[in-house]
């Protein structure tokens, strides 16, 4: 059986560019975030909701600097 080839860094680059793209117009879309004169930020200021639990992992991944 043949092996698929690894995808390049710049093929990885690519599709992680789209999925961030993507989940950030989804979560603007439902209202989780707010897109003003360039700045997102979060539009919920309930620290117990669903959305601010999904988000702990996402705002903590950003302030490391995880690409």
């Amino acid at each position: 059986m043949r092996r698929a080839a690894q995808p390049t860094d710049e093929a990885l680059q690519s599709v992680l560019c789209k999925i961030i793209t993507l989940t950030m117009k989804l979560l603007t879309r439902r209202g989780v975030l707010v897109e003003e004169e360039g700045s997102t930020y979060t539009a919920d200021d309930d620290g117990d909701s669903d959305e601010a639990c999904t988000l702990r992992p996402l705002q903590a991944a950003a302030g490391r600097g995880v690409q």
